[in-house]
């Protein structure tokens, strides 16, 4: 009796902790974007923490209003018995709300469930949140959005079903819009859009974010979509500054601009599954040389220094006598973990090199970096962080040599200024290539620039070239120009052109001669990189005479 006692007294502890387990509720974000809603924010914000569903927080973020809104929010929340839950963000300038969209969805989890309101609007009682994790129930949900009713008057809104015959003939984008309040989607369902088809004209949708959003998550999520039934929201149409009221022209244009958008495919796997791999040594660089070791060696020290988390380095070199080669064996001896590739056939042999070590299937990184021998890194990189944000952002390359600092082309020998920089996270910037001129649009470069290598490889095996210039100069020929690039406020890298070394027209000091420098490097002799650390220059190549220190020293 005590056994069969202890054994009904040890199951009903299972089955207790197995409903307990069943009973956890997915985790949701409710996500307000606000500006000058002094009258509103209390209602507003009343009608979310007042919700009966337990496991919930809020991500407030008041747009730099100059009503106030931003301080009353705050004070508002600090006596709140359940301000707990809100996290309040206060911008110091304006970033609109697609801008804070992005930030406050890519803070939160893969699986948590996102909720959107705006900060003038309000649920319409305290079951929303229990009824939108109830559609969730089914994993097969990954998009749940409802209808809303109009304030003041009752109206219902846009919201319906899509239509799937629709759908079918024309896609998403060629359907009527009728994915209206209330949204909800998973987080990760979201992260998986480029930063690029989030912008308008160089910079985060100005309007109709909604649409901006929405249609790549529709194409994404296709057979994952839900119509909750019930009105699970309030629209305020009496706010004076509401988009629908003042922006109509706006939002007319960029509904026109996403529609003709590239639709995104279907995705395979459940967003809330992380499927990124360890991004540990997640790139490769690549770097050309001819007939300059000293400068060589410059560049793979600087990179040694001053950069962190990549994998292979490949340096494919070319040397067109004994004593050249001579050079290069002092830096093969000096950096013995390089991948040293000689071109014994110049220049035919140079493109399938380059292939060759762009395609290493014996490399599982996902990115590459070129380089060309006469770069310095002058500032610390790590390499698993652009890594990070190339995989966050979509953007086509993450640009070492550019910056905030750089307003001038030396190349073109023209003004150069920045185009319009979107803050995407601290010390970090988007820009679009159309708004950009000289380097600033010139998405395909040689000078440390990271790229997927599944982006760039069918070019690479597509083209012709012999050399690093005539492998750029055909490379530009094929620049897509409505893709993103990403920076950090101040450059990482120079390029310091003291000679040059085949035929083609690059600008170039003529300080020295190849010779001259060889020369000095077998005297033992080597450039300063510590003499450019952390400089500020405003153009990618620097007209700058190198300092020359002993290697003995």
């Amino acid at each position: 009796m005590k056994i069969f006692g202890w054994l009904v007294l040890i199951n009903s502890f299972v089955l207790c902790f197995a409903n307990t387990q069943n009973e956890v509720k997915k985790p949701i974000t409710v996500v307000i974007c606000s500006y000058n809603n002094k009258n509103y924010y209390q209602k507003n914000l009343e009608s979310v923490l007042s919700q009966k569903y337990p496991n919930f927080r809020v991500i407030y973020t008041d747009d730099c209003s100059p009503d106030g809104t931003g301080d009353a929010v705050y004070n508002f929340v600090k006596n709140h018995p359940n301000g707990h839950k809100v996290q309040v963000l206060l911008n110091q300038e304006r970033r609109k709300a697609m801008a804070n969209l992005w930030s406050a969805i890519h803070s939160c989890a893969d699986n948590e469930i996102i909720v959107t309101l705006d900060g003038d609007d309000w649920l319409p009682h305290d079951d929303v949140l229990d009824i939108v994790s109830s559609y969730y129930s089914d994993p097969n949900t990954w998009i749940a959005y409802s209808n809303h009713m109009r304030f003041p008057g009752g109206k219902p809104g846009i919201s319906r079903p899509l239509n799937n015959k629709i759908i079918k003939r024309n896609g998403v984008r060629g359907h009527p819009y009728v994915v209206s309040h209330l949204r909800s989607f998973y987080a990760g369902l979201f992260k998986r859009i480029k930063l690029q088809d989030l912008m308008y004209h160089g910079q985060f949708a100005p309007a109709t974010y909604d649409l901006a959003m929405f249609f790549p998550m529709l194409e994404m999520a296709a057979g994952h979509i839900q119509f909750m039934k019930e009105i699970l929201y309030v629209y305020n149409c009496i706010n004076p500054i509401s988009d629908l009221r003042v922006h109509r022209k706006l939002q007319a244009d960029i509904d026109k601009y996403l529609r003709k958008l590239k639709p995104y495919p279907r995705l395979t796997h459940n967003p809330t599954i992380e499927e990124i791999p360890s991004m540990k040594n997640a790139v490769d660089i690549i770097v050309f040389s001819y007939n300059r070791p000293m400068q060589l060696q410059a560049y793979l020290e600087s990179l040694q220094k001053l950069t962190s988390h990549y994998n292979q380095v490949t340096a494919i070199y070319r040397s067109d006598n004994q004593e050249y080669e001579e050079g290069y064996e002092i830096v093969k001896r000096n950096f013995p973990a390089v991948k040293w590739v000689q071109q014994f056939n110049p220049p035919s042999d140079f493109k399938q090199l380059t292939v060759d070590a762009l395609c290493d299937t014996q490399s599982q990184a996902e990115f590459v970096v070129f380089a060309v021998d006469d770069m310095i890194v002058k500032d610390t990189i790590d390499f698993l962080e652009i890594a990070r944000l190339m995989k966050k952002t979509g953007a086509h390359g993450f640009y070492l040599r550019m910056g905030n600092n750089i307003n001038f082309s030396y190349m073109a020998g023209t003004s150069n200024p920045a185009p319009v920089l979107v803050p995407i996270e601290p010390n970090v910037y988007a820009w679009g290539f159309a708004f950009g001129g000289s380097e600033w649009g010139s998405p395909h470069t040689l000078d440390m620039t990271v790229y997927r290598k599944a982006d760039i490889a069918p070019a690479f095996k597509l083209m012709h070239f012999d050399n690093p210039n005539y492998l750029e100069a055909m490379w530009a020929k094929l620049a897509d120009k409505s893709k993103i690039g990403l920076c950090y406020e101040l450059s990482k890298t120079i390029n310091i052109p003291i000679n040059i070394v085949t035929t083609y027209p690059n600008k170039n000091l003529n300080y020295y001669s190849t010779e001259d420098l060889l020369t000095s490097f077998l005297q033992g002799n080597r450039i300063d990189i510590n003499a450019v650390y952390q400089m500020v220059n405003n153009s990618p190549h620097v007209d700058l005479c190198p300092t020359f220190i002993s290697a003995h020293d």
